[in-house]
């Protein structure tokens, strides 16, 4: 882009689109112009998408006050251009220079000839376009007819308390229709009772002073003028707080300090079309019932200063309901809220009474900040992008309303208070429940379903909540604790979950009662959380119906866990205390590893595969505890792992307790009846048993591969195959044991040691002590009673 001396930019003319005027290799001096200062029809140079110059001509220009859009066309193109912002124009051309000759175009005789041509192209642009015809008529057209309208109801308010003047304004409402049908309300003050039906147009605010009473009749349509001044107001109000705009950006309000009063149930709806709005302060009564809002641009009621305002069956669409502050009073029954920013904001201690509303696609349903209170009732939140809000010290109460597809459901921060009674939470993209800062919430039979994004009931940063009766049905996760976060359930439903309730980071969760049938995991504890299960019934689990991990701890008080993979299960240096719990045809009834420990009173555990499995420095703990029917071990220890079984029971199972590696088992006051193996230790194992019984099972302890066992005040009657079965080395101590009617009593193989002190073996179908050469067989102080064979020897055999 070369300058000229006189400092214009010169641009080369390449194209026809111009050939009428313009030849290729033409060279155009243009000269910056303001987007104001253009002409129809003259020639600019512009940039198309901000890239390539092109030289056109002007033949539409919109806007003003700096918002120009240009529209352009090429002399010799069919088409126009798109239109043209101003940050793209280059500037005006004023001269071409032609093979050393200059045409000037600012000449008088060429500027009328580019008039001529502008003008038919701006026909040929009305008429390609006839909606943009059809526009620019009817402006010309409401223009004129405000101006009309404007010089009779400015008459208007000069005739109106005058009875000599009745019959001049009769005219004018005759001759104009516009007083009665359609009238444009002045800005200012209504005096004493004032009735508004028809079409009322507001080019300002209204007000309706204290003292006063505006009413508007059924079927009254009240809209924004299109021509007001679009300044903003302000007013001072001791509850908003601080100066708040309540009108800007062609928004109109009718400012009530009296009272408004509009009841569209007999005789058509009150409509408020456009920017329009109704603004209560200073003790204000307003009342709307059947209204309907259409974009108000804001909140449709405003209120403050302890005014009170009542809709009934109204409906708002594309904008807010309700925005109260200052002690006000709001009161909503059977409003419908679709679209909009915000539907409801409360603040500064108002508060909010809403029955049967219903707020759909909004982008916040309910704000509540700085102590308001809110009072839902059997309302529905569809599709918002966040529900509800309260925050500070807000209350939120809700009553059998629906929570549905939204964002996220009920969020409360701060020291926030919510009490839910049967309110229903499904199908949110977010939580429906959600809880932070020290928040507080109250669940009475409320539901939670089809959340499977985030987790339905989610608390954090000290939050408490209290959930009574209810549901919690195909979630991800049903309910979440993170930190210091505190739960307390009473009874409830918990089904179908991927994991009903996980406490992390020092939560604490106490349940009692409720159900939990066909979760794929029931209750999580991790990171030093600690959750209480008193009395609640697990079934179906597919994996664990309580774990814990990461030193946390679980406590469960009665109640049954039944048909689970895993029953209780313990790991990473944490802790599971069971008492009186039923655990019954679980694939491991109990399962410890990790430096954990598991302490198990006065349970029992039914059927399923292995009763008590501890492994990897577990430490297991059994009072008064009842194993039956287990398949494979009752109790099952690995690794390095220590388990004590106190008073307890173990039955029918295919082994009673198996004790490998370097783990240890102790048996105190225990009864092993009924099982393939009361005891069985092996690898190294060790086992001590004390003061207890062994009855009618096929063996009752067996020690292999170097293993060892210590016994004292034993009694072992009427075991199928032997009392003791010792081989592979292992080794065996007795004192003060009787073996009584059983097949045999011991048999000692493969270099095992017995040593046997004040033991009696009595009544042996077989043999009492049955030992081959390469053992070691001790007896001292004992005694033989009636036995087949009291000792045999195998011998090496000789050939």
């Amino acid at each position: 882009m070369p300058l000229t001396r006189d400092g214009l930019q010169s641009f080369e003319v390449n194209g026809d689109s111009m050939r009428f005027l313009l030849r290729s290799g033409d060279r155009v001096l243009v000269r910056r112009a303001d987007p104001s200062e253009l002409r129809l029809g003259d020639i600019i140079v512009f940039l198309k998408d901000l890239k390539d110059p092109v030289v056109h001509r002007v033949v539409w220009k919109t806007g003003r006050n700096g918002s120009h859009m240009l529209w352009t066309r090429g002399d010799a193109l069919p088409r126009l251009d798109a239109p043209i912002p101003p940050a793209s124009l280059i500037g005006k051309a004023v001269a071409v220079d032609r093979g050393g000759r200059r045409i000037d175009l600012e000449a008088s005789s060429a500027r009328w000839a580019h008039w001529v041509i502008g003008a038919s192209s701006s026909i040929y642009f009305l008429t390609e376009y006839p909606e943009r015809l059809r526009a620019w008529a009817s402006s010309r057209f409401r223009a004129a007819r405000r101006r009309l309208r404007d010089a009779v109801a400015g008459l208007y308010p000069l005739l109106a308390d005058q009875p000599a003047a009745a019959r001049v304004r009769a005219l004018l409402v005759r001759a104009f229709r516009v007083l009665e049908d359609d009238v444009l309300a002045r800005p200012g003050v209504i005096r004493g009772v004032v009735h508004w039906k028809g079409v009322i147009t507001l080019v300002d605010d209204v007000v309706v002073p204290r003292g006063a009473r505006l009413t508007l009749e059924p079927g009254t349509v009240v809209r924004t003028s299109s021509d007001g001044v679009g300044r903003e107001e302000f007013t001072e109000s001791i509850a908003f707080g601080r100066r708040r705009a309540l009108s800007g950006g062609g928004r109109r309000n009718i400012i009530v300090f009296g009272e408004l009063v509009a009841d569209g149930t007999r005789g058509g709806e009150i409509r408020f079309e456009g920017a329009t709005g109704v603004v209560a302060l200073g003790g204000a009564v307003v009342s709307l019932r059947e209204a309907r809002f259409e974009a108000p641009g804001g909140a449709a009621v405003r209120a403050a200063d302890f005014s009170r305002v009542s809709l009934t069956r109204c409906r708002v669409l594309g904008g807010g309901v309700a925005e109260c502050g200052g002690f006000s009073e709001v009161r909503l029954r059977a409003v419908d809220s679709q679209g909009g920013s915000l539907a409801v904001r409360l603040d500064d201690d108002a508060r909010l009474f809403a029955s049967g509303v219903r707020i759909t696609e909004a982008s916040i349903g309910v704000e509540a900040v700085r102590n308001g209170s809110v009072y839902w009732r059997a309302g529905a939140f569809v599709r918002c992008a966040d529900a509800a809000s309260v925050a500070g010290h807000s209350r939120f109460r809700d009553a059998a309303s629906d929570w549905e597809a939204n964002g996220s459901g009920l969020r409360l921060d701060g020291r926030a208070r919510a009490r839910l009674v049967l309110s229903r939470f499904r199908a949110n993209e977010g939580s429906g429940l959600s809880l932070h800062g020290r928040s507080r919430a109250e669940c009475r039979g409320a539901s939670f379903s089809g959340h499977r994004r985030e987790p339905a009931l989610f608390a954090a940063d000290r939050a408490q909540v209290e959930a009574t009766g209810g549901s919690f049905e195909a979630n991800v996760t049903a309910a979440a604790l993170v930190c210091r976060a505190r739960l307390s359930g009473r009874g409830g439903h918990w089904r179908e979950n991927e994991l009903a309730l996980s406490a992390d980071d020092r939560s604490r969760a106490t349940l009692v009662g409720g159900a939990m049938a066909d979760n794929a995991s029931g209750a999580r504890a991790r990171q030093s959380a600690r959750i209480d299960l008193l009395g609640t019934a697990f079934t179906r689990q597919r994996r664990a119906c309580a774990s814990t991990e990461g030193e946390s701890r679980i406590r469960v008080l009665g109640g049954s866990m039944c048909l689970s993979a895993v029953g209780v299960s313990a790991r990473d240096a944490s802790r599971l205390e069971a008492r009186s719990v039923r655990l019954e045809g679980n694939e491991v009834a109990a399962w410890c590893r990790d430096d954990s420990s598991l302490r198990l009173d006065a349970s029992s555990i039914l059927g399923g595969g292995v009763g008590l499995k501890a492994e990897g420095r577990a430490r297991v703990r059994a009072r008064w505890a009842s194993l039956r029917d287990v398949r494979s071990s009752a109790v099952f220890l690995c690794g390095d792992s220590r388990a004590r079984l106190e008073q307890s029971s173990i039955r029918g199972s295919g082994a009673g307790a198996e004790v490998l590696g370097a783990s240890r088992l102790i048996a105190k006051g225990c009864r092993f009846a009924g099982n393939g193996v009361g005891v069985w230790t092996q690898n190294r194992g060790g086992t001590g048993l004390e003061q207890g019984e062994f009855v009618d099972n096929e063996i009752a302890l067996k020690a292999s591969h170097g293993s060892a066992a210590l016994l004292f005040d034993l009694a072992m009657r009427g075991q199928g195959k032997a009392g003791l079965f010792i081989e592979d080395e292992a080794r065996v101590r007795l004192s003060r044991i009787d073996l009584e009617g059983n097949q045999n009593g011991a048999l000692v193989l493969h270099r095992a040691t017995l040593d046997a002190q004040a033991c009696r073996l009595a009544r042996c179908a077989d043999t009492a002590v049955w030992s081959d050469h390469r053992s070691t067989v001790r007896l001292s102080g004992g005694a033989f009673d009636s036995n087949k064979i009291d000792v045999h020897v195998e011998r090496r055999p000789s050939y």
